[in-house]
């Protein structure tokens, strides 16, 4: 969690996110599954580590398709390549059957701030970093509630 309030703080002033940072994140994840499969809810280190490797190549993989879109549909570059390395990281650490709440909830947050800073100070663009961090602290803390809750018909 250190690292994505590194990342979302440069991301918010400067626009971009460092290689390094984002590979940190990445190789924190994968040297996590391999050590802590638990964390996982796996015992073999080998499912934990595929569990990782297949999160940080849906995440990457979705974000690089949302670039190649944005850039056909609006003109005009919709993602960073930053963005494509973190929601690897994060896909790292969450696994592939976790991005939709991350990307979820990022985009709804995303949305909500930036429809306000359009309203208030005229901005067009916002990093979108910031949110897929905290789209990511939302499902490492809520996400298995809210699955719980959707697979038993109890919608919030």
């Amino acid at each position: 969690m250190s690292l994505l309030i590194i990342i979302s703080c440069i991301d918010l002033h400067t626009f971009e996110i460092h290689d390094v940072m984002n590979f940190l994140l990445l190789g924190a994840g994968i040297i996590i599954s391999l050590a802590y499969p638990h964390f996982y809810l796996k015992s073999s280190h080998l499912d934990s580590l595929f569990i990782s490797i297949k999160g940080a190549l849906a995440g990457g993989a979705v974000i690089f398709l949302l670039r190649v879109f944005g850039k056909i549909v609006f003109k005009k570059e919709a993602m960073g390549e930053g963005d494509i390395f973190l929601a690897a990281g994060i896909g790292s650490f969450v696994g592939w059957s976790n991005l939709f709440f991350v990307f979820f909830s990022a985009s709804v947050a995303g949305v909500i701030v930036g429809i306000i800073l359009r309203i208030i100070k005229g901005q067009e663009y916002i990093p979108f970093g910031p949110y897929l961090s905290l789209g990511a602290v939302t499902c490492i803390f809520w996400g298995q509630k809210f699955w719980d809750m959707i697979l038993s018909g109890m919608v919030p």
